[in-house]
């Protein structure tokens, strides 16, 4: 157990009426990542996580509401740091923290297990499609290396990855594989990167099937056209305590009917009308962890989507699980993403 005892409370502390955004910056500055939620008196009301804010962000909080919508309201805590020591014991969690409080329940100091953080050692990048949604940006290159910033988005994913400790990222290609085994060859990475050619189109999944025999063990897939900064660390974590078989990185997105909306009774008499309602749903981000049983079953013979294969996944009762996503998040799915992706921020890595 690697344990610290943390008695500088200020970046660790948060009021009931701040934002969940605030929380998540705060959070994030933090090496035990974690903010504790105190009143007036300091007295400890809540503490929150990652995965508590992500929770609540499925539901109906967002970034802007008060952090009492996503806090855990009955954290373990323990008046002395042997007690907590021992009350670790209770929670699931690769980062384990346990406040310190008096009798009246203010805050004294946090004890923090760090636990041994999770990662996984392989990639894989599907790089295969035509782009035929980007026109004339994806006539001469494939979509995977149109440029954001000055970099293909493939390097920015690499990047990403490895920041992360992936040690080996293979990627798949057949649109202008040449175009893509070029770039692998010359790209600079702490990781090692390998090319995986398509001899003919095998939809969004079925590259799985190529990967050499050596490759064991949970695997990261990402969409060669989408850019993000989602906390990898977090989703293998999550993966692993879950004793998920595959993982969805999940992104929240909303629609808005831009009409009055009526709902009615049975014969038709008007019961309420709602003016423009937004909806919002989980999509999947194109972003995976998927573990052997899952990527062995593609073939590498036959096309398979990933939908498919994870819903053949679930017809064998195979566990799936759903990490959603607040971090940034954007699919290149048209010439106007890239614009935006220009426009956003200056470096995706």
């Amino acid at each position: 157990m690697t344990m610290t005892v943390d008695e500088n409370l200020e970046p660790l502390t948060i009021k009931p009426e701040e934002s969940i955004r605030t929380a998540l910056m705060r959070l994030n500055n933090t090496m035990a990542l974690v903010q504790l939620v105190v009143d007036k008196e300091g007295r400890l009301i809540g503490m929150i996580t990652d995965g508590d804010i992500r929770r609540a962000l499925v539901g109906d909080a967002d970034l802007d509401s008060p952090v009492t919508e996503c806090m855990n309201p009955h954290p373990v805590v323990a008046r002395e740091v042997a007690d907590a020591v021992k009350r670790m014991s209770q929670l699931n969690s690769q980062r384990r923290n346990v406040p310190i409080v008096d009798e009246a329940g203010r805050l004294k100091a946090l004890v923090v297990d760090t636990g041994i953080a999770m990662t996984v050692a392989t990639a894989m990048i599907m790089a295969g499609g035509f782009g035929k949604r980007m026109g004339s940006h994806t006539r001469n290159r494939p979509k995977p290396l149109a440029l954001v910033r000055g970099r293909p988005i493939l390097e920015h994913l690499i990047d990403r990855l490895a920041a992360f400790g992936v040690s080996d990222i293979h990627i798949s290609a057949h649109y202008l594989k040449e175009q893509v085994g070029n770039f692998v060859k010359t790209v600079e990475s702490k990781a090692r990167v390998h090319l995986v050619e398509e001899k003919t189109p095998l939809g969004t999944a079925g590259a799985l099937g190529l990967l050499p025999d050596s490759v064991s063990g949970p695997l990261f897939v990402f969409n060669g056209d989408i850019l993000t900064r989602a906390d990898l660390s977090s989703m293998a974590e999550m993966h692993h305590l879950q004793g998920n078989d595959a993982t969805i990185g999940a992104a929240r997105y909303e629609v808005e009917v831009p009409y009055g909306v009526l709902t009615h009774t049975d014969d038709l008499r008007l019961t309420r009308i709602v003016e423009k309602p937004r909806h919002r749903h989980q999509v999947a981000a194109g972003l995976y962890i998927l573990e052997p049983s899952i990527y062995r079953m593609a073939t590498g013979r036959e096309p398979i989507d990933m939908p498919d294969l994870l819903q053949q996944a679930m017809n064998r009762s195979y566990q799936i699980g759903i990490f959603p996503i607040h971090e940034y998040w954007l699919d290149i799915a048209q010439p106007s993403d890239l614009e935006t992706a220009e426009a956003d921020h200056p470096d995706w890595s």
